[in-house]
C-alpha cells in the first residue's frame, strides 16, 4: 500500500506488484490517541448540534404563514318558484310556498336562485348549505337538491313548459317525515365554484315507492329559504404573501439554508460515528510508477481517494 501526497488529498495506491509504503508518508489526519479521538468526536458532536440549531432557526415561523379568517353569510333567494305538471302553463312565482311532489298523477319541482355577489371572488368556499323551512310533511318524502346550470330563468314566467333543466345526480338528499314545523338542510358546497356570481337549485321529490309531498316556505313566506355559505379570505395581518398558492409557507432562501445545514449535519454525523467516505475510481494505467527510489510496473490500479 502506497500513500501518494497530492495538492488536495492523500491517495492510497494499491497495485498488483507490491505494496511498499512511501518513505515519510503520513496519514491525512494523523494518528490519534484514544483520548484525543474522544475529544474530537465531542467537538464534532457540538458542531452537529450547532448546525441543527441553525437549520431549525432558519425555518419559517408560524407567524410568516398566510392566515385565513373564516366568514359565514346567510343569503336569501333573489328568485324562487315551482312548476306543476298538472298545470303546465301556470306560473307560481308569487306564491308564499314551494311545492315538491312526486305521484302517479304528476310532479312538482321547486327552483331557487341566489346572488353570490357579496362573496369575494377570491374566497375559498369551505361549506355551503341550502336550508328550507316546512310547517310539516304530509307524506314521507325523499327530497334531493340538484344544480341548475341555466341561471336566466324568470320566476314570474317559468312553468312546466319552459323550466330550466337540472343535473341528473343530486348534490344531496334527505328523507323528510316530520309532521311538525322544522328547518331542513342540504349540503350544496360542490355547486359553488370559485368566483361564482350566481347559483340555481332544483328541489325534487325522489320518492320511488310512495307518494311524496312537502311544502316549503318561499321567499314570500314567513321563513324564506337560506343559503348559508362559509368561506375564508387571506388575513390582512399575514406577513407573507404568496402569488402562486395559499399553502406556500417558505421562500427559496429558507429552502437553500435548510438544505446546506442538513448536508453539513450529515457530514459531521458520518465523522462522529466513524464511517469514512470514499470515492473509488478504477484506472487503467500502463506506465512506470516511481515510489521513492524503487521503480515498479503499473497495471490495474484501484485508487481510493479518502475524502475525510
Amino acid at each position: 500500500m502506497k500513500l501518494v501526497s497530492t495538492a488536495n488529498a492523500y491517495i492510497f495506491v494499491q497495485t498488483k506488484l507490491e505494496t511498499t509504503p512511501l518513505a515519510g508518508a503520513k496519514p491525512l489526519l494523523g494518528a490519534f490517541s484514544p483520548a484525543r479521538s474522544r475529544r474530537m468526536k465531542i467537538s464534532l458532536l457540538a458542531i452537529l448540534l450547532v448546525a441543527t440549531t441553525v437549520a431549525l432557526g432558519s425555518s419559517p415561523s408560524a407567524s410568516s404563514c398566510p392566515a385565513y379568517a373564516a366568514t359565514t353569510v346567510t343569503l336569501n333567494p333573489v328568485a324562487d318558484t315551482y312548476i306543476d305538471s298538472l298545470f303546465p302553463t301556470s306560473n307560481f312565482g308569487g306564491q308564499n310556498v314551494l311545492d315538491v311532489l312526486k305521484s302517479p298523477f304528476g310532479v312538482d319541482v321547486a327552483f331557487l336562485r341566489f346572488d353570490l355577489g357579496s362573496i369575494p371572488q377570491t374566497a375559498l368556499i369551505s361549506n355551503a348549505a341550502l336550508r328550507l323551512h316546512s310547517d310539516g310533511v304530509m307524506e314521507t318524502v325523499v327530497v334531493g337538491v340538484h344544480s341548475v346550470s341555466n341561471n336566466s330563468w324568470d320566476e314570474m314566467t317559468t312553468s312546466f313548459r319552459n323550466y330550466p333543466k337540472w343535473g341528473n345526480s343530486s348534490l344531496d338528499n334527505m328523507t323528510l317525515s316530520s309532521s311538525s314545523s322544522a328547518w331542513y338542510g342540504w349540503n350544496v358546497t360542490s355547486a359553488i365554484g370559485a368566483g361564482s356570481s350566481v347559483v340555481s337549485f332544483a328541489v325534487v321529490s325522489e320518492s320511488i315507492t310512495q307518494i311524496g309531498m312537502v311544502e316549503f316556505d318561499s321567499r314570500e313566506g314567513s321563513s324564506p329559504p337560506q343559503l348559508v355559505v362559509t368561506y375564508a379570505l387571506q388575513s390582512s395581518t399575514s406577513t407573507t404573501t404568496s402569488t402562486s398558492s395559499p399553502q406556500t409557507t417558505g421562500t427559496p432562501d429558507n429552502v437553500f439554508t435548510d438544505t446546506v445545514a442538513a448536508m453539513i449535519s450529515i457530514v459531521f454525523l458520518l465523522i462522529f460515528v466513524g464511517l469514512p467516505t470514499y470515492v473509488v475510481v478504477r484506472l487503467w494505467r500502463r506506465r512506470r510508477a516511481r515510489a521513492g527510489t524503487v521503480k515498479q510496473q503499473g497495471g490495474w490500479c484501484k485508487v481510493i481517494w479518502r475524502l475525510l
